[in-house]
């Protein structure tokens, strides 16, 4: 089977959680608890390009933001 993650012809959304961590997310499975589409759907290309276009993507937050996010 392949990664349904690394397929260039699917449908993928741009998710962003609540400390504003991006992530790429097959169109085609539930978008995940604690997360939002920010963008999509659209080709594996564009989404990754939205995202690396991003001011925060690649800001990492701080160790204590997740234990924060999850209390």
């Amino acid at each position: 089977m392949a990664n349904p993650f690394e397929d260039d012809d699917s449908l993928y959304f741009a998710l962003t959680n609540n400390l504003e961590c991006y992530s790429i997310w097959p169109s085609f499975i539930d978008v995940p608890p604690g997360w939002s589409v920010d963008a999509g759907p659209g080709k594996r290309a564009e989404i990754l390009a939205f995202i690396e276009n991003e001011p925060n993507q690649s800001d990492v937050p701080e160790a204590d933001s997740f234990v924060d996010a999850t209390a």
